[in-house]
């Protein structure tokens, strides 16, 4: 059987990169009969080696592809500009089953014809744990006119019948899909890499011996909620903050670092650390390894994060929103606080909880590890 297993939007702002390498190396692992073709964008800031094992081919777009779709059109536009190439590539190497690395683009695309290979696919931006943003009348219309938009989309994807599987990252629970029997639950891989031989953590940022470290890993937009970290680092005592240091690494979005410096309230002996630019994976390994407390209050966020994985990789706490499929994760396998994200005073408490209880630095992360290993993640998803 010939699969096709393709992401043609990979940068590195997440780890999408971390789900095509792994699913390689799993398969130059296991002793697997079909031939397994990996098409992607092949970008200039990223590589992904050429395999020796003989069912694993490598495929990347030639600059006549890639520059296709790259200019300057509309989303949908773009979407068809890809799935028009993925198909031609379907065709020329015999495929008879798709795998989209993200299925959330070509909706539409597979809804208007009847292919005839099969499709599986992770959505990332499911409609059915989403919230209104606000309690106001505008903001609840906006939220039912977009959640029924996604509805559409979905189901539109969903007549054609070759898609035979919509993977949801880490929700176990499905409620509020439809009953098709299409939609499955897919482990978000904790991945693990080397760490960084001699990396010092303090010593690299200039972080007192004592201080509490929290990181924010990742790309770095409004999302994160940093403004009201640091608000809430901002409303604590210089007694109580001169011992916290907040670890900011990631590419940020443009003129947004600078936003959150300038919003540092002088007077506030908390030390803030940026870095703007991606790092390695082993130097994101040792850099979670030697924080205490993980980051990932996002707002109006209701998928998985693979910033949770890291966490537990490394017994770490992690303080997430009090909503979606995080939450689920967090309290049923004990991986952290829960808060709601734009309540200050609680985003304040609960920092002074780690500061004054060193002891609660360190969580099992065991059982998360295990359910969602890389292989757990890659069996499930090369399932047909």
């Amino acid at each position: 059987m010939n699969f096709l297993i393709t992401d043609l939007n990979i940068k590195l702002d997440g780890h999408k990169l971390g789900f095509i390498k792994n699913l390689v190396q799993y398969i130059e692992k296991k002793s697997l009969n079909n031939i397994y073709h990996f098409l992607v964008n092949n970008s200039e800031i990223f590589q992904i080696s050429k395999s020796n094992s003989e069912n694993i081919k490598i495929h990347t777009l030639t600059l006549e592809e890639k520059s296709s779709f790259e200019k300057d059109i509309r989303f949908l536009e773009k979407a068809q500009i890809q799935w028009n190439i993925i198909k031609k590539y379907a065709a020329e190497l015999t495929i008879n089953h798709l795998v989209l690395m993200e299925l959330d683009p070509y909706q539409v695309a597979i809804g208007k014809e009847k292919t005839r290979f099969s499709i599986s696919g992770i959505w990332f931006r499911p409609y059915h744990r989403m919230q209104p943003e606000k309690e106001n009348l505008l903001a609840k219309a906006r939220y039912i006119i977009y959640k029924n938009q996604k509805k559409i989309t979905i189901f539109f994807a969903l007549r054609n019948k070759n898609l035979l599987k919509v993977y949801v990252l880490n929700d176990e629970l499905l409620t509020g899909l439809p009953k098709n029997n299409r939609f499955f639950y897919l482990p978000d891989p904790c991945f693990q890499y080397p760490h960084l031989k001699d990396f010092d953590l303090r010593k690299n940022y200039g972080v007192p011996a004592g201080n509490l470290i929290l990181l924010q890993f990742g790309y770095i937009d409004e999302r994160k909620n940093s403004e009201n970290i640091l608000l809430a680092l901002n409303s604590l005592e210089p007694e109580i903050s001169s011992n916290i240091t907040l670890l900011i690494i990631g590419k940020f979005s443009e003129n947004y670092e600078q936003k959150l410096l300038n919003l540092k309230r002088i007077s506030s002996e908390y030390q803030l650390v940026t870095m703007d630019s991606f790092i390695s994976d082993s130097e994101m390994e040792s850099t979670f390894s030697q924080s205490d407390v993980i980051l990932r209050m996002n707002l109006n966020f209701y998928g998985s994060s693979g910033v949770v994985g890291n966490a537990a990789n490394h017994n770490k706490p992690c303080i997430v929103s009090s909503y979606g499929v995080m939450a689920d994760q967090v309290h049923k396998y004990h991986l952290g606080k829960i808060i709601n994200p734009t309540h200050i005073n609680e985003i304040r408490n609960t920092i002074i909880f780690y500061l004054k209880n060193p002891q609660n630095r360190i969580i099992d992360g065991k059982n998360y590890r295990e359910s969602h290993s890389a292989e757990a993640y890659a069996n499930t998803l090369l399932q047909v």
